[in-house]
């Protein structure tokens, strides 16, 4: 089956019952779905093109994806970060995280997100986290089967070129880049080289080897 565009699965998000006129409503399952429909690929990129990927924060508190999306917006050269991909555009996108919290409301609360509490509505942005990031309520990375895992593997199985990678701080062995980036990284025999060295190369950066 063909991979869909961001396009596409935002006018679903913005679809509306014939009936009613109200916005169509998901599972989990069904957004979870949606995601995996949804193509790693940087539509404009050509193969040879760079990507970034990114992990941690600098001493000074800057992170990772502000740094990479600073370089692939005002870069005067074919730079990507996972924002370029259709995935990326997807998870950013307010109309898939406003259906991401009517859902949780509706499934984890039983409530309409539109009568939630203060207190449920922090109840709602920690499940959200959890299901998008795969954090706890302090921050930890629990799940590797959250959504950003999910897009960060497509996007890096997607490429085709180079990829640059900005890691200011220790790896951790919990985080994304580690857990779902690293694996399809060096899986992916498109890919030509890792901070320019061969793929190959690269494997004291974990205990992962192409194969």
């Amino acid at each position: 089956m063909m991979e869909r565009t961001y396009r596409s699965a935002l006018e679903e998000l913005r679809s509306r019952d014939p009936a009613t006129g109200a916005l169509k409503t998901f599972s989990l399952d069904e957004l979870l779905q949606l995601v995996d429909d949804v193509s790693g690929k940087v539509l404009s990129s050509q193969p040879g093109d760079t990507y970034l990927l990114f992990s941690g924060v600098t001493p000074n508190g800057v992170s990772g994806s502000e740094i990479t999306g600073k370089l692939a917006t005002f870069a005067n050269a074919d730079i990507y970060d996972i924002g370029s991909s259709e995935i990326g555009k997807l998870l950013t996108d307010d109309n898939f995280l406003n259906a991401l919290n009517r859902t949780i409301a509706q499934e984890e609360l039983g409530i309409n997100f539109t009568d939630a509490t203060q207190n449920q509505l922090n109840q709602i942005s920690d499940i959200a986290e959890k299901i998008l990031f795969g954090k706890d309520t302090n921050g930890n990375r629990v799940d590797s089967a959250s959504f950003w895992d999910l897009a960060s593997e497509k996007y890096v199985s997607a490429a085709e070129g180079n990829f640059k990678l900005v890691l200011p701080d220790a790896l951790s062995d919990t985080s994304v880049f580690v857990q779902s980036e690293l694996p399809a990284l060096l899986n992916n025999t498109n890919i030509d080289e890792i901070d320019g060295v061969s793929p190959s190369g690269t494997q004291s950066l974990s205990g992962f080897t192409r194969h």
